[in-house]
């Protein structure tokens, strides 16, 4: 099983979508169960260019659900807090006419509630469990030295024990482990 958040799939990395609402058909939706792993895609996977960036777990059975009843916190779960503030201008447009017309023009749709599980850092391709973190560009990667290192991350891939901490060295840290690894 597969879920692709298109659109949304920069505030699923960054971990601040834990919900999602679609139309689908009762026999798809039921195919989801609670405490079930699927894989997170940026894209349907038939879609060329389309790829995996990572895994969720199922928290409850999908229910239904009338989109005027959604409810403010709704907004957060939905990543759409998330995309209004970091997002292109294009997101926060998307974000308001979505949320306007599930207001204004009601429809009954499956709600998914999940955790993410792992993220694959789109610089590296190293599985990070958890969210990514955002750099100052605001691209997000498994670790500073990936966002830092121009040639991607060499320290992290592969090995979950180099991903742990990273985000929390210090400017001279970071520069000695950037001069090791260029040797």
């Amino acid at each position: 099983m597969i879920v692709s958040f298109a659109w949304t799939s920069a505030a699923l990395l960054s971990g601040h979508k834990s919900c999602t609402r679609r139309e689908w058909d009762p026999v798809h939706a039921e195919h989801y169960r609670a405490g079930m792993v699927v894989d997170a895609w940026d894209r349907l996977p038939r879609v060329k260019g389309a790829k995996r960036i990572g895994t969720i777990r199922v928290s409850r059975p999908p229910y239904r659900q009338m989109s005027h009843l959604t409810l403010p916190e709704d907004f957060h779960r939905e990543g759409f807090a998330w995309l209004q503030r970091y997002g292109t201008t294009d997101d926060v447009v998307r974000v308001s006419e979505i949320w306007a017309g599930w207001r204004t023009h009601p429809v009954d749709l499956w709600v998914l509630e999940f955790e993410l599980v792992s993220t694959i850092c789109p610089a590296c391709s190293a599985v990070v469990s958890g969210p990514l973190g955002r750099t100052g560009d605001g691209a997000l990667r498994c670790c500073q030295h990936c966002a830092l290192n121009s040639r991607g991350c060499r320290c992290a891939k592969g090995d979950p024990k180099g991903r742990v901490g990273l985000w929390d060295l210090d400017d001279a840290q970071i520069r000695e482990l950037e001069e090791a690894l260029d040797r």
